[in-house]
């Protein structure tokens, strides 16, 4: 492999269009819709390799916590792949994130991606966890709701003592302390309480197109897992967010749990997208 010589920075407002041309190689890319934000965040924000002053790659460097930091949006120009930034680029980050006061430092990458998982090992990253993420579209019309689901704002609702509570943003995840999870901006999020089995908190978002979508950020389990039938806890979500009008919801579905019920839960949810996070 040809050994380059990078140039690491952080990003300016001036770089906008150089690294919308990178996002010009990826089909349906977010990035055009979330680049004004990454280039004003504070603290972390996004991050370039360049070569001879060509940007050549860029990821977001995001604090979920005080101490838990995230990578996301890796994209590399392609005539630069296999040749090292994409390496470059994490082990730099992982230092910047660290120099910022993370200890924990997390990203995540499809099953398959065997590049990524090995570049992450490479420096020190470890597999975590397995989550399913669903972005599903078209609720069905056709099921019947049998059961209240009552929607309410998440603060002080449920019983937040001794579980382990992972929150999802924007497709990145962060382990909450319970003060951490007390502290949650609660003014956009509520709770939809299925069956009084599985609280869902989320978020109402839009996609590209400016359609509500329902984005799930915490899973939380009411009762002990083997007593919820989470089949029909799902199929009574989709037929609540259909009755009220939603276009789509996003959900993570821990591994563990979707493949208990996963010939059932793909009749609902379709295809699905494996992924994991280290």
């Amino acid at each position: 492999m040809k050994k380059v010589s990078y140039n690491f920075r952080k990003a300016q407002l001036e770089d906008k269009e150089e690294i919308l041309s990178i996002s010009d190689n990826f089909n349906h890319d977010y990035l055009p819709y979330v680049i004004d934000r990454w280039l004003t965040m504070g603290r972390g924000g996004l991050y370039l390799l360049e070569e001879s002053n060509k940007i050549v790659a860029c990821c977001l460097l995001k604090f979920q916590t005080s101490n838990q930091a995230w990578l996301a949006g890796m994209r590399v120009r392609p005539d630069y792949h296999n040749l090292g930034a994409g390496g470059e680029l994490t082990g730099r980050l992982t230092e910047r994130a660290n120099y910022e006061g993370a200890n924990i430092v997390r990203f995540v990458t499809n099953l398959d991606n065997y590049p990524a998982q090995k570049v992450g090992e490479k420096h020190g990253f470890y597999f975590h966890s397995r989550w399913m993420i669903f972005y599903y579209q078209d609720l069905p019309h056709n099921i019947t709701t049998t059961f209240d689901i009552r929607e309410e704002m998440f603060t002080n609702q449920i019983d937040k003592t001794s579980r382990e509570l992972f929150f999802q943003e924007g497709f990145t995840f962060a382990e909450l302390t319970n003060p951490q999870f007390e502290n949650i901006d609660d003014k956009d999020r509520f709770l939809l309480n299925v069956k009084g089995e599985v609280a869902f908190i989320g978020e109402n978002t839009e996609n590209f197109d400016k359609e509500v979508t329902f984005f799930v950020n915490c899973m939380v389990l009411l009762e002990q897992l083997e007593k919820i039938d989470f089949y029909q806890v799902i199929k009574e979500l989709l037929s609540y967010l259909n009755k009220h009008k939603y276009y789509a919801c996003t959900l993570p579905i821990p591994y563990e749990l979707w493949k208990q019920d996963r010939d059932k839960l793909g009749t609902l949810l379709g295809k699905d997208e494996g992924e994991s996070f280290i």
